[in-house]
């Protein structure tokens, strides 16, 4: 049989514990094996049992085995983590090629880097346990052992010959076991007469607990479970159809339903291949079924593992049923045959009806209360359904249980409370403030820029030193200015000797008048050129000057880790160094005010200059301080975030304004600490304050378009 499931999905792992363990070698197997044969009722329940033994008779860390009957190898590990390092293909492979003669085989990781030692034996083959009175042809699957030893830890030579002969000892009386336990259930099963479980009669408290209400979810529930207990089933669903896709609602026993499940998907996708048909669909079926329910059919089965099945359609309306009327059968074998017959016509169902046993197949003496439980579960179905589909019925119901009955004295008191409490928020006229975000710095805020291309040399000061006006803050070096500035003193220097030496030559009486004349004119563009060297000095002397950054203001170094950005890195003409601010004068607060609420602030800062602002710093959550707004922005801009916001500025009262407000801590708060902001524009009424908000969003995005 194909294995179509994941190895992981279908395999068994427990622990296995190797302390106080007995060495292969020294088991009578012949006496184990005989112990659990006695009390066990199937091959699968011997081999389970077998597997804790050989677990520890060989001190292995991964035991597999499998079987004729099982879909996948069971497994039994030391811990969890032993089986993800093996690749489940490769157990597979060992177990399918394994022989009635023990091996010794090496075993690779999932990963490949490394290897370990395993044994093999196959137990039983797939004509071992052939039945010859029925023909049937024998399995493929064969029964095999897989016995892996510790990754660190294999055995030498000599004791994995001592553990290969001891396995296949095990083996021999196995294989006897194994035959005898098959063949006792092969007996058993075709004992017996009836594999249906006796159904249990339709009583009037059943059918009253199908129709208990009209939830539809409820109803489905209710459904499957009295169909499973009624039917003797061992599962039934309930299916429903939904604009023409059907669905799994509900589940015998089953309280949650993954709807990605693989089972269920392979469920819903059977029906609707079945329910082209137009009548039951079953399984095993004497007759052929079409090819497009093959298909579905074979992947459910290998799915669900289910022996026998049954798709029942039902139907909303049964009076133009060309099925006979249950009562006028005559015999319970003519009732009985409608169930699995055509139920009524060839109409669409609004549910399906999936009954599944696990072992045997379905009795067709089945009586006829099945089909009328089915009858009654399409009715109570049915009117669900038509319950469901009104609209607003959860409003309608929830009115209901509000103005119905002992709650209506309640809720009309609620009712005028609320009148009141609305007419008061129009009358009662409070404070409107508007909300806007922000930083408090001080007022006193100098940025320092650097005045000359260089090479910071020395770094003075630190983040939080407190200076004065002028004081030295950063030196740099520039390399040029100092080449300039010895370049153009060489130059004056030379020039102003070769003056000096020409009004020498003047003064001299033996100078003729023609070489005096020529003299006179080079001592004028000496005393030039000397003074344009002299003004380049002095600007390059002002230019050294700015090598030395000093402070613009006193107060108080904004820079952290100044060393750390600034050491040894050239700086440009412009660029920013660090800031100083006087965090003993005035402090402000610089705030973003939201466009939509713009306007209100607008409107009443043209009236009054100083708007009263309350804020809190998000340093002192718990406190109120007092500020006044000086100045907004004409224009708004955007965000980094898409938001528009424009722009304001309020003077901080460092003294408390009032009882209400406390004196702002300036010696607790930092530079650029975060602010919320309220301001206060003026009286409005509780309503309109509250939920100006959703006043506007309506006006903006629904009357804007109708009005």
């Amino acid at each position: 049989m194909e294995t179509r499931r994941p190895y992981a999905e279908t395999g068994t792992t427990t622990e296995a514990s190797s302390s106080d363990s007995v060495s292969a070698a020294a088991r009578d197997w012949a006496t184990v094996v005989a112990g659990h044969a006695e009390t066990c009722t199937s091959p699968t329940e011997l081999i389970e049992r077998l597997s804790d033994d050989v677990s520890e008779a060989f001190a292995s860390e991964l035991f597999a085995a499998t079987h004729r009957d099982w879909p996948e190898p069971r497994l039994l590990a030391r811990n969890g983590q032993i089986i993800d390092r093996f690749a489940p293909s490769t157990l597979r492979t060992l177990l399918e090629t394994a022989t009635q003669s023990p091996s010794a085989v090496t075993l690779p990781t999932s990963d490949g880097k490394s290897e370990t030692r395993a044994l093999q034996i196959q137990l039983l083959d797939g004509g071992d346990l052939k039945d010859e009175g029925s023909g049937a042809p024998p399995a493929r699957r064969s029964s095999s052992m897989l016995v892996v030893y510790p990754e660190h830890t294999s055995p030498s030579p000599v004791e994995q010959i001592r553990d290969l002969k001891s396995l296949g000892e095990l083996a021999k009386y196995c294989r006897q076991a194994l035959v005898e336990l098959e063949r006792s259930s092969k007996k058993q099963e075709s004992e017996r007469s009836v594999t249906f479980t006796q159904p249990h009669p339709v009583s009037h408290q059943a059918l009253r607990y199908l129709h208990q209400d009209l939830d539809l979810q409820a109803t489905a529930f209710r459904a499957a479970n009295e169909l499973r207990r009624i039917a003797g089933v061992d599962r039934a669903a309930v299916l429903l159809n939904r604009r023409g896709r059907f669905s799994i609602q509900a589940i015998s026993g089953v309280a949650v339903i993954d709807r990605r499940a693989n089972a269920v998907r392979v469920a819903e996708q059977l029906v609707r291949a079945a329910v082209v048909l137009g009548r039951t669909v079953e399984f095993p079926s004497a007759e052929p079924l079409p090819p497009q329910i093959s298909e579905p059919l074979d992947a459910y089965l290998d799915v669900s593992g289910v022996t026998s099945m049954v798709v029942v359609p039902l139907f909303e309306s049964h009076k133009n049923s060309p099925h006979r009327d249950p009562d006028s059968q005559t015999a319970e074998g003519s009732a009985a045959s409608a169930f699995l017959e055509d139920f009524v016509g060839d109409r669409e169902p609004h549910a399906i009806v999936l009954l599944e046993q696990f072992s045997g197949e379905f009795d067709r003496k089945q009586p006829a209360q099945t089909l009328e439980a089915c009858a009654d579960v399409s009715v109570a179905l049915a009117n669900a359904r038509q319950h469901d589909r009104i609209f607003g019925l959860r409003t309608l119901q929830l009115l209901g249980d509000w103005f119905g009955g002992r709650r209506l004295p309640y809720t009309l008191l609620a009712c005028l409370v609320m009148a009141v409490l609305f007419v008061l928020s129009m009358l009662i006229k409070i404070d409107h403030k508007v909300i806007a975000s922000g930083v408090a710095e001080p007022v006193e805020r100098r940025s320092v820029f650097a005045r000359v291309d260089g090479v910071v040399q020395e770094i003075l000061v630190e983040d939080g030193y407190d200076v004065q006006k002028g004081d030295p803050l950063i030196r740099l070096e520039n390399a040029d200015l100092e080449t300039s500035a010895e370049d153009l003193t060489g130059k004056i220097q030379t020039s102003t000797r070769r003056l000096t030496s020409i009004e020498s030559l003047l003064l001299d009486p033996g100078t003729d008048a023609k070489q005096a004349g020529r003299l006179a004119i080079e001592k004028r563009q000496l005393e030039s050129e000397i003074k344009s060297l002299r003004s380049q000095l002095e600007l390059v002397q002002a230019e050294r000057k700015h090598l030395i950054v000093r402070a613009p203001i006193s107060g108080t170094i904004e820079g952290w880790q100044l060393k750390r950005k600034l050491g040894d890195r050239p700086v440009s003409r412009g660029n920013e160094l660090l800031v100083v601010s006087d965090t003993d004068g005035e402090w402000r607060l610089k705030l973003e005010i939201p466009d939509q609420d713009a306007a209100e602030v607008l409107r009443y800062y043209r009236d009054d200059q100083s708007l009263p602002v309350q804020f809190a710093a998000a340093s002192h959550p718990d406190v109120t301080y007092s500020a006044n707004l000086q100045w907004i922005a004409s224009t708004a801009r955007r965000r980094s975030d898409g938001m528009n916001v424009i722009d304001a500025i309020a003077s901080i009262r460092l003294e408390p304004g009032s009882k209400r407000f406390e004196a702002f801590a300036i010696s607790e708060t930092r530079t650029g600490v975060e602010a919320t902001a309220k301001i206060v524009c003026g009286k409005r009424s509780v309503l309109s304050s509250w939920f100006g908000d959703v006043a506007d969003f309506v006006n903006r995005n629904v009357l804007f378009y109708v009005r």
